[in-house]
């Protein structure tokens, strides 16, 4: 008889996940190229970016039920900016984490943001009172 072991949950007490380190990751593309590199087996992985790998599925699956609050919003954070700003990335990291998409229940993209484009910027609305006739 085979026995599989169960998923391994992300450990509560893991503090390696820093808030700044994580800005600078997302924020810097060879930096975030590297965690994505990571998480898609294709690099070596840092201590911080083998946490992401380990809490991911979890936040993916169960909303990071058993996570850490520092692990539940950094999480969710890595997720929101990967959707936002490199959906390509994201694509194959949702797919390889979460092939059934449970993951959409919790998470979407953030609406973009449209600029009014007949409104030249520092001049009023033509509604705007402001403005003589």
């Amino acid at each position: 008889m085979v026995f599989s072991q169960p998923a391994k949950m992300p450990d509560k007490t893991s503090t390696r996940i820093d808030p700044a380190h994580l800005d600078q990751v997302l924020t810097d593309p060879k930096m975030r190229e590297s965690y994505i590199r990571c998480l898609m087996d294709k690099g070596v992985c840092t201590p911080e970016a083998s946490e992401v790998k380990h809490v991911l599925p979890s936040a993916l699956n169960n909303r990071c039920a058993s996570c850490s609050k520092r692990q539940k919003s950094s999480s969710q954070k890595i997720i929101q900016y990967l959707m936002d700003e490199d959906p390509d990335s994201w694509q194959k990291i949702s797919a390889k984490y979460d092939p059934k998409g449970i993951h959409k229940k919790w998470y979407t993209p953030s609406p973009k943001k449209q600029d009014n484009p007949t409104t030249p910027v520092n001049q009023p609305a033509k509604n705007d009172p402001k403005k003589k006739n």
